[in-house]
C-alpha cells in the first residue's frame, strides 16, 4: 500500500509574474495529480469488507470478522473479550472442547526433545494407551474393568505374572519357577483346596494307614508321624511270640526320632517298670509259648502336649 505524495505544488505557481508560462496551471498536470490520488486510494484497504495483503499492525482492536492466513506476533487472541471459535488447520478449539475437523483426523500432541506432556487430570473414556507406563516414577493408582498385558508386576515382592517366559504367576517371588504355574514363596491359607493332591507331602488328613508288614524277631519298629495327630489306632493280627512261657510277653513303647520315651506311660494296662520301678512301657499281654497267636486293637490318645494314653484289647489263642 503507497501514500499520496502530492505531484504539483500548484500554490508556488501564485507568486509568479502575470504572463509567465508556468502560472497557467495546464489539463495534464491536474490529470497527473489525479492519478497520483488514484493509485495512493486503491491501494489501501476498504473500511467494510478490506482485504489487507501483508498488514504490520502495532495495536489491532479486532471486533469481529474473519483473520485469514495472517501471522500474529506478540499479541493476545481474546484478550478482554473470549474467542468462541478457533479453527487451526484441521483443529477446532471451541470452549473447553478440541477436536479435528477433517474427518477420521488424529489429534497429536509432540513435545519437543526431552519434552513431555503434563495432563494434571485426565479422564480417557476409551480407546488404547500403547507402550506408556502409568505410575512409572510415582506409584499409582489403577481402576480398570478388564485389563490385558503380556507381563504383569506388581511390585516384586508381591505379585508377578511372568506372560513371556512360561505364562507362570509368582507370589512373594519375582522369578516363579518355571514347572509350576503359581510358586509360592510362604505359607498358603484357602477354605478348601478341590483337584488330586498325591503329590502332595507333609498333610495332615483324618487318617492314615501304615502296612507295618510281616514282623520278625522280637520287635517292630512303626515309624508314624505324630504332628498334629490326637489318635493312632495300630492293629496287630496273628503275631507269635518267642516261646518263652515264662518271660513272653507284648509291650508296646512310643518315642521320638530321638530314641524310646522311657517314662510318662498312663492308661488302663499293666505299666512294665525296670529294677528302679520307672515306667517303660505299656504291658499288652503275657505270652503262652509259641503257639498262641494273638490279635490286638490298640487306641493311643494324645489329648495335649505329648502325654500319650492307652486303650487296648487283645485276643490270645491258647491253642486249644
Amino acid at each position: 500500500m503507497s501514500d499520496y505524495t502530492k505531484g504539483t505544488n500548484f500554490a508556488a505557481k501564485d507568486t509568479l509574474l502575470s504572463g509567465d508560462a508556468n502560472k497557467i496551471v495546464s489539463g495534464t498536470e491536474i490529470d497527473d495529480e489525479y492519478n497520483l490520488v488514484r493509485t495512493a486510494v486503491n491501494s489501501k484497504a476498504d473500511a467494510t469488507s478490506g482485504t489487507l495483503t501483508t498488514p504490520d499492525i502495532n495495536n489491532p482492536d479486532i471486533d469481529g470478522g474473519t483473520i485469514d492466513s495472517t501471522a500474529i506476533n506478540g499479541g493476545t487472541i481474546g484478550a478482554s473479550t473470549a474467542v468462541l471459535s478457533l479453527n487451526v488447520d484441521n483443529i477446532d478449539i471451541d470452549g473447553n472442547t478440541i477436536s479435528s475437523t477433517d474427518t477420521d483426523g488424529n489429534i497429536v500432541l509432540t513435545p519437543n526433545g526431552s519434552g513431555v506432556v503434563d495432563i494434571n487430570a485426565a479422564d480417557i473414556d476409551g480407546g488404547n494407551i500403547d507402550n506408556t507406563p502409568i505410575g512409572a516414577s510415582t506409584p499409582s493408582t489403577v481402576v480398570a474393568t478388564t485389563a490385558t498385558a503380556t507381563d504383569v508386576v506388581v511390585d516384586t515382592d508381591v505379585l508377578v505374572v511372568d506372560g513371556t517366559t512360561n505364562n507362570n504367576v509368582g507370589i512373594g517371588t519375582a522369578s516363579p519357577d518355571s514347572a509350576y504355574k503359581l510358586d509360592v514363596s510362604g505359607d498358603v491359607r484357602a477354605t478348601n483346596f478341590v483337584g488330586n493332591g498325591e503329590n502332595l507331602t507333609n498333610i495332615q488328613k483324618g487318617y492314615s494307614w501304615t502296612d507295618a508288614g510281616t514282623a520278625s524277631g522280637t520287635e517292630i519298629d512303626l515309624s508314624i508321624d505324630t504332628t498334629n495327630i490326637t489318635q493312632i489306632i495300630i492293629l496287630a493280627n496273628g503275631v507269635k511270640g518267642s516261646g518263652d512261657t515264662s518271660n513272653d510277653a507284648w509291650h508296646l513303647r512310643v518315642g521320638t526320632s530321638g530314641g524310646i520315651v522311657e517314662t510318662g506311660y498312663h492308661g488302663g494296662f499293666t505299666c512294665s517298670g525296670d529294677a528302679g520301678g520307672t515306667d517303660t512301657a505299656w504291658k499288652l499281654i503275657e505270652r503262652y509259648g509259641s503257639a498262641s497267636d494273638t490279635t490286638c486293637v490298640i487306641k493311643l490318645f494324645n489329648p495335649t502336649g505329648n502325654e500319650w494314653f492307652l486303650e487296648a484289647n487283645s485276643y490270645q489263642d491258647n491253642g486249644n
